[in-house]
């Protein structure tokens, strides 16, 4: 090898590196409205959380339930996962009653002040499972898992009275 080799594998091509601007790949976030994490005025509102991981079932089967209970408040919701008829119903309750405990013992929120202000729930690791069909033929099917999470925020003096 000659030096002017060893002096051509050295040096970068600085015109590669400006055709990979920041610019370019920099997405515009201002335009997104961010309506559970703020409040009309623009101050952020202390909320408590929790989180239920590797529940049994698929995320469409929780978000069904979540739809019924998003913006309520605590009490009502309570009453409507006692209610429904659908089995993700009891997870969902035992994760908004923690919730409900953690905004009480680490934020000193008052339970009958509390709401829902989210509610979400993704997808967790599945298992691929086969099922003997007919003439012995085998089916693959998967068995969903889903992670929850509920946030719980405690309203105010004057949104208390608006949501009795």
């Amino acid at each position: 090898m000659s030096a002017e080799d060893t002096k051509a594998i050295d040096t970068v091509d600085e015109e590669d590196d400006d055709e990979y601007d920041d610019e370019e790949f920099e997405e515009d976030y201002d335009d997104i409205d961010y309506e559970y994490d703020e409040d009309e005025e623009g101050e952020d509102r202390q909320q408590a959380l929790c989180k239920a991981r590797f529940l049994k079932g698929s995320p469409k089967k929780y978000r069904r339930v979540l739809w019924q209970i998003r913006g309520r408040s605590y009490r009502e919701a309570l009453m409507l996962l006692e209610f429904l008829p659908w089995r993700t119903c009891k997870p969902v309750l035992k994760c908004l009653q923690s919730a409900a405990a953690n905004a009480q013992n680490t934020y000193n929120m008052d339970k009958s002040r509390l709401y829902i202000s989210r509610c979400q729930a993704y997808k967790g690791p599945y298992s691929k499972r086969m099922r003997i069909e007919s003439k012995g033929m085998a089916q693959m099917y998967k068995r969903w898992t889903t992670h929850l999470h509920i946030y719980v925020a405690e309203l105010r003096d004057e949104e208390l009275e608006d949501f009795a």
